[in-house]
């Protein structure tokens, strides 16, 4: 078998006009039976419906089939075009020249960053994703910035953290798994059930989703992320956050207040990311994001039922459901006014809180009309607000503080 594998990857070293003594200069970068078998996973192609790798060489691989965990056919074809005009095997392309040019895999590996967190690699003559195939996975190294394995696999304790992305890709995002604190997998399926289906929503963002404004999670708006931090351009959005904007003091979200979090939840430490803390834990403790957003509040002025609770923070719930229904996001913000009160609101694509913490605030538009929101027998629980600073214009009749 290895024989013929060799022949088919130097027929495709012709093909893309390498020559094999230029390309393969190192016998770690041959591809040997080593390095075919810890990416080929005969289980795992089986169950896509394949034979064996051959199979997958000659004709699997065009049905869109994975190898194995670690390699994404379809994901690696659609990230770069230029292999879909040789009419190669994806995998061996990757195996002759994808490594070497740093091409990435799979979603959730990209080689670049797997360099800049892994200081021991500089210098080396190791390609990072063979460093991650041979070392880095059983380690518990992320292998990008969107997925972690120690996070994962304390969700998942059942799983050995080499095999965390494995695990996700087989049967983690199908059950609504995510891969990272920041990647909401069951926020994205929720929100956007046509992007893609049957495939993994990361996969899709990355792909694309996040150009057409699909968040990753309830509170991370790309659109606004980019327009905010140009310099970030370079970048997905929530990459860029993760790997530098979150280093770099930037705002994630015009809806998280991380002074407000950090004052009302008490349990984080300083060198704790507020944001990740408020999707991974926060929210589902009873944490509000945002002083103008009182999850409590909200979910009693819901009355189209609950079961969407169950799967979204309600937060989420407020910008998948409640503002279309103008139930108001606390007592501070009146969305059917506000939306009323705002000609071609709903040309914009934003829910009426966003909008105005985005633009009606800056342009002296108020949150609600003169009338208190808050009917004699409805409670507010002065605490929320104690010690913290609301705007004067947004205290109704001296009455709720």
């Amino acid at each position: 078998m290895n024989k013929r594998i060799q022949s088919r990857m130097n027929r495709l070293m012709r093909r893309i006009g390498i020559a094999a003594s230029n390309q393969f200069t190192a016998d770690y970068l041959k591809p040997d039976a080593s390095v075919l078998s810890a990416i080929f996973d005969a289980q795992w192609y089986q169950q896509e419906g394949g034979e064996n790798l051959e199979e997958y060489l000659e004709e699997g691989w065009r049905a869109g089939h994975d190898p194995g965990p670690l390699f994404s056919t379809r994901w690696y074809l659609e990230r770069y075009p230029d292999v879909v005009a040789l009419d190669v095997c994806p995998l061996l392309h990757f195996l002759a020249a994808g490594v070497r040019n740093g091409y990435d895999p799979n979603p959730f590996f990209s080689a670049w960053w797997y360099t800049r967190v892994n200081p021991d690699l500089r210098g080396s003559q190791q390609f990072p994703f063979l460093h991650y195939l041979n070392f880095g996975a059983a380690e518990g190294r992320p292998p990008g910035p969107l997925f972690d394995p120690q996070w994962y696999c304390t969700v998942h304790p059942e799983v050995a953290i080499k095999d965390a992305v494995g695990h996700y890709r087989k049967t983690g995002w199908r059950s609504g798994d995510s891969p990272h604190p920041l990647f909401d997998v069951g926020w994205y399926q929720t929100a956007y059930p046509g992007a893609g289906p049957g495939r993994d929503p990361v996969e899709h963002y990355l792909l694309g989703g996040w150009a057409e404004g699909h968040r990753p999670n309830p509170l991370f708006y790309p659109p606004w992320y980019q327009e905010q931090y140009p310099d970030g351009r370079w970048l997905e959005p929530l990459t860029h956050y993760v790997v530098a904007g979150q280093y770099q003091g930037y705002p994630p979200s015009v809806l998280f207040d991380e002074v407000y979090y950090r004052k009302t939840c008490g349990e984080l430490e300083m060198t704790d990311n507020a944001f990740s803390h408020y999707l991974d834990k926060g929210s589902r403790k009873g944490f509000d994001p945002h002083p103008m957003f009182d999850g409590r509040w909200y979910q009693s002025q819901w009355t189209a039922g609950d079961a969407e609770f169950k799967q979204l923070s309600p937060i989420g719930h407020y910008l998948l459901f409640g503002y279309k229904h103008h139930c108001n996001p606390s007592a501070l913000f009146d969305s059917r006014w506000y939306q009323e009160s705002l000609a071609g609101l709903a040309d914009t694509g934003l829910d009426p809180l966003e909008h105005y913490l985005m633009f009606g605030q800056e342009d002296g538009r108020a949150a609600f009309p003169r009338e208190s929101l808050v009917l004699p027998t409805q409670a507010v629980d002065k605490s929320r607000y104690s010690d913290w600073l609301i705007p004067s214009l947004m205290i109704m009749k001296g009455e709720m503080l």
